[in-house]
């Protein structure tokens, strides 16, 4: 788990926000329920899904009106990515070398997917409890839907078609029980449910954000509202039904998954029964979530930080031709171990070639780090800073942390029992003082794994660095090449 999927938890987050403080200031005292309750689902649907989209440069180049640097993170070179995928690396000898913040990463990692598989657990737990009333009382079929018994309570709750009803709560009229019936079935005919489980899907993965807790009862809320107002009939009727509904008012705890009359609402709903209907044009003031969520669009889109995953040259050379973005001027920062020249040489992009994301990261990390790394720099770190120029120009700016420059201190040999150690150093091409090469390194994998006397699969040099003495010029890092004899 990465940088990227916190980015995505937070940036929809955001979007949920936005959607819900319009809905508490605007439209919760609205009557439109059908359209409210659009409104909520829409507001979950755009806040898990607009993360993913981003409008293209031009777009947001357009709207604002002027250029800003759209970009700017740090590309973090050392021997975890540098490597081929037979080195390792001592994390315990590297950890006063790493960004703090990785632990921290891997902290809330952690957090979250404890968090996560707990709610799963328990939705789990509370769909099994309410199949298992299903399965264990008695019930019968009336048209569509299941009506059955329960002894909890309880008046009623409904879950898709099954219609839970307690007849023996507080001594229940016939004419109670069809209306708490007639309620239950509006329920059941609107998919109630199922919107219910969606958030409940939802309050998984955003387990910490209250917000989502807070979409739900509102849903429910609403929910309610509309079997009220389908049931309560017109006149006296609807005074006897504000009557029923103030009976049945109960502070026992149902399942989050039920619908029904249950919870502390019910002064609401007597509110809302016997409140006067909300003009038409009201419902404008609903469709206000699709400006709302296009102008956050729009906002994320113009300030993402995101870089795009990597993909293939055919795919780069696709990404150029669908946007026409050009390099524009590339400039070097603190570089002082190569020339500008070199390194531009070594990037091998240069002013007026296709831009893509993708290009640009290849050349940093798989050629001008290489020459860096290749030089003794072990721990060479690169910022990229990307600025539009105009619509179709992104200029690129570099700076460079160069670090200690590293020699190579001890080489060792472990797992060899019939091969000398004398002769399988002579085959390293790495030698005691010598400065750090990876493109060494790599050769001497290859020169050991050509040998034909070890397991190419197990050949793993471990470097350790050591921690710089602050009156020495470079650093030291000690290999231990680790081999298994065929």
């Amino acid at each position: 788990m990465n940088g990227h999927f916190f980015s995505y938890l937070i940036e929809s987050s955001a979007y949920l926000l936005s959607f819900l403080v319009v809905y508490r200031l605007v439209i919760s005292n609205q009557t439109h329920f059908n359209w409210m309750r659009g409104y909520l689902l829409l507001s979950l649907i755009f806040s898990v899904v607009l993360p993913f989209v981003a409008l293209p440069s031009q777009w947001t180049n357009s709207i604002s009106g002027h250029s800003l640097a759209i970009g700017s993170f740090p590309i973090n070179i050392n021997p975890f990515t540098l490597m081929t995928s037979n080195t390792t690396v001592s994390s315990t000898q590297l950890a006063h070398y790493l960004n703090p913040w990785m632990f921290l990463l891997m902290a809330v990692s952690i957090i979250y997917i404890l968090g996560l598989f707990y709610k799963s657990v328990i939705l789990i737990g509370k769909v099994n409890k309410i199949l298992t009333k299903i399965k264990k009382n008695v019930k019968r079929q009336e048209g569509a839907y299941w009506l059955v018994d329960i002894d909890m309570e309880l008046p009623a709750f409904s879950f898709f078609n099954y219609i839970f009803i307690n007849k023996n709560y507080k001594k229940l009229t016939n004419e109670d029980i069809l209306r708490i019936k007639n309620h239950e079935i509006i329920h059941a005919k609107q998919w109630h449910t199922l919107d219910i489980l969606f958030v409940e899907l939802i309050s998984v993965i955003f387990w910490f954000n209250p917000l989502v807790l807070y979409t739900k009862s509102k849903l429910q809320e609403i929910h309610e509202f509309i079997a009220d107002e389908q049931t309560a009939g017109q006149g006296e009727m609807k005074k006897d039904y504000a009557q029923l509904l103030l009976n049945l008012a109960t502070d026992n705890k149902s399942l989050s998954l039920m619908t029904g009359f249950s919870g502390n609402q019910i002064a609401k709903r007597i509110l809302m029964v016997t409140k006067n209907r909300s003009i038409r044009w009201s419902k404008l003031l609903i469709i206000s979530l699709l400006p709302i969520a296009f102008a956050l669009l729009v906002s994320f889109s113009y300030f993402d930080f995101t870089p795009a995953p990597l993909k293939n040259s055919d795919s780069e050379l696709n990404s150029a031709s669908v946007n026409h973005i050009k390099i524009g001027d590339i400039k070097w920062l603190n570089n002082k171990a190569f020339t500008t020249s070199e390194l531009n040489s070594a990037f091998s992009l240069k002013k007026g070639d296709a831009y893509t994301n993708e290009a640009v990261e290849k050349g940093l990390y798989d050629k001008v780090s290489d020459l860096y790394i290749n030089r003794g720099y072990l721990f060479i770190k690169i910022e990229k800073t990307e600025i539009h120029n105009g619509e179709r120009v992104m200029d690129l700016i570099f700076t460079v942390n160069e670090g200690d420059r590293f020699k190579i201190g001890t080489i060792q040999v472990k797992g060899n029992k019939t091969v000398s150690t004398t002769d399988i150093l002579s085959k390293i091409s790495l030698k005691q003082g010598d400065f750090f090469s990876k493109a060494k390194l790599i050769e001497s994998v290859r020169m050991l794994s050509m040998w034909k006397k070890f397991d190419p699969e197990t050949i793993k040099p471990d470097l350790n660095p050591e921690k710089k003495n602050p009156q020495s010029e470079f650093g030291t890092v000690n290999i231990i090449f680790g081999v298994t004899e065929k």
